[in-house]
């Protein structure tokens, strides 16, 4: 197989755009369509999760596609092998840092060899009907072709953590990480806070994901600042209908929003501005 390049960016680095190799792709020998996105009949399950962080990621990375040299996107098939497009595997989410993402989209499958590079972090979101393969079968594939890291996201708080209640759950455990090593993926360490989310450091967003009570934040490293569009009921912790510093809504922005920037937080709830100052945010 072809070796491609896997070299991946940190944000705060500055970097080169790699060149697009266009090639030519026979569609017609394609034995699914490239203008259907690739998800399991259950997608509403997970539906949710995925668009917060697909929100979130395009928040902070790519501008709200305005970047044009990352390439954001969900559910759209990653073909790897250059001479058989149908071997191929569709994340629920991924990014790419440092690729021509203007050059990218018309074609609607993403090639690795024509952008110059794997994706650097691609996330699975647990359903019933894909939950076995995010954890046997995916992992391998993800590894194989150098993604430097796989996370993986389950909302129903994985088998471990609702054992006690109704032995539900699509993962072993409500939140994973791997970073690639030596062509294997290697755990990387969470943490419970003492609210109880659970997160984990990763090196390639400089970001920390967390499962909050099965809703996707992110945090910055050594801070406190819980990121989100403002949870499944839109409120802060349930208690208040307005924002607070723990919350915002791009609709109900206050200041400038850039992907180094929050703008200006709306403190409302009295609950998520004594936790964000015990914790030193």
């Amino acid at each position: 197989m072809t070796t491609l390049k896997t070299v991946a960016k940190a944000p705060g680095l500055s970097y080169k755009m790699l060149p697009y190799r266009k090639g030519d792709v026979d569609y017609g020998g394609l034995n699914f369509s490239p203008d259907l996105l690739d998800v399991p009949p259950d997608h509403m399950e997970q539906g949710r999760e995925i668009r917060e962080v697909l929100n979130l990621l395009s928040a902070r990375f790519t501008d709200f596609d305005r970047s044009p040299d990352v390439f954001l996107d969900a559910d759209t098939n990653i073909c790897y092998n250059p001479r058989d497009l149908n071997v191929r595997v569709a994340p629920d989410v991924y990014l790419v840092f440092g690729v021509d993402a203007e050059a990218i989209h018309p074609r609607k499958i993403y090639l690795p060899w024509e952008a110059g590079k794997v994706p650097d972090w691609v996330l699975e979101v647990a359903s019933e009907s894909t939950g076995q393969q995010d954890v046997n079968r995916k992992p391998n594939i993800y590894a194989q072709i150098g993604i430097p890291e796989y996370w993986m996201f389950d909302p129903t708080g994985g088998r471990y953590h609702r054992q006690r209640m109704d032995g539900g759950g699509y993962h072993p455990q409500p939140l994973y990480g791997g970073r690639l090593v030596d062509g294997r993926y290697q755990p990387i360490e969470l943490t419970t806070e003492p609210d109880g989310i659970l997160k984990g450091y990763s090196e390639i967003l400089e970001l920390s994901l967390a499962w909050d009570e099965g809703w996707p934040r992110f945090t910055i490293r050594r801070r406190a600042l819980i990121w989100q569009t403002g949870g499944r009921n839109g409120k802060c912790c349930g208690r208040s209908g307005k924002r607070c510093r723990r919350h915002w809504n791009p609709a109900s922005w206050s200041g400038p929003l850039t992907r180094k920037g929050y703008g200006n937080w709306k403190r409302s709830c009295a609950v998520c501005a004594r936790k964000a100052g015990r914790n030193g945010s």
